[in-house]
């Protein structure tokens, strides 16, 4: 009889070492939906229709991978963490657009008239232009006639009259090469190129003073 009994609980220990162990939690599991973005603010407000307008997108719920299209034209977006979005505009036609952020799920957020396209030749040209990146580069325009620039610290004054023309101008050396230009591209803000002996650094964008 004790035989029998010791062979019955020799069974259970067997059978109990073969149990699995626990399972663990997935690594994979989420936690839920990505929150949907939100739209709160955009700046600026409105921008050249010749497009290069840089815009600041405020809001919440941003993520890596979400797209914006601004008045239908889906454009290169920049993702600052969950509260901040960043592109530079296209050309487009006058009036106002609407925007559409797409996050990475397909959540969709519309902002109705959220920014305006303006005929560049609305903006005020007048003033000092200084390079926001590149100190000592600077333009200065009075009467909507570009006067000169100061360069590398060399300033140079035009002798002949230097329009500005629907927001922009060039300028050309005596081979006819264009050696500056630039374009107001919203209210305060202008970019351009420039390419002499004192400065070579390509791309400017200036702020008006």
């Amino acid at each position: 009889m004790l035989r029998i009994i010791g062979v019955i609980l020799l069974s259970a220990a067997v059978a109990g070492c073969s149990e699995p162990p626990p399972s663990q939690p997935s690594p994979w599991i989420t936690s839920g939906p990505a929150p949907r973005p939100v739209v709160t603010s955009v700046s600026p407000a409105r921008g050249s229709t010749g497009g290069g307008t840089p815009l600041k997108i405020i809001g919440s719920g941003f993520q890596a991978g979400a797209t914006v299209t601004l008045g239908g034209t889906r454009h290169f977006v920049s993702v600052h963490g969950t509260q901040q979005l960043s592109l530079t505009t296209h050309a487009h036609d006058a009036g106002l657009v609407e925007m559409v952020v797409t996050g990475p799920q397909g959540q969709v957020e519309k902002f109705d008239a959220a920014f305006e396209y303006t005929a560049p030749d609305t903006f005020d040209f007048n003033g000092r232009w200084e390079d926001d990146h590149e100190p000592g580069f600077e333009v200065f325009i009075a009467g909507n006639v570009v006067t000169g620039f100061t360069c590398g610290g060399i300033n140079t004054t035009l002798l002949a009259p230097l329009l500005v023309r629907l927001g922009a101008f060039a300028l050309n050396d005596d081979r006819g090469v264009e050696v500056m230009s630039g374009r107001i591209v919203t209210d305060g803000l202008a970019i351009g190129t420039v390419d002499t002996a004192a400065c070579r650094f390509g791309q400017w964008r200036g702020v008006r003073k």
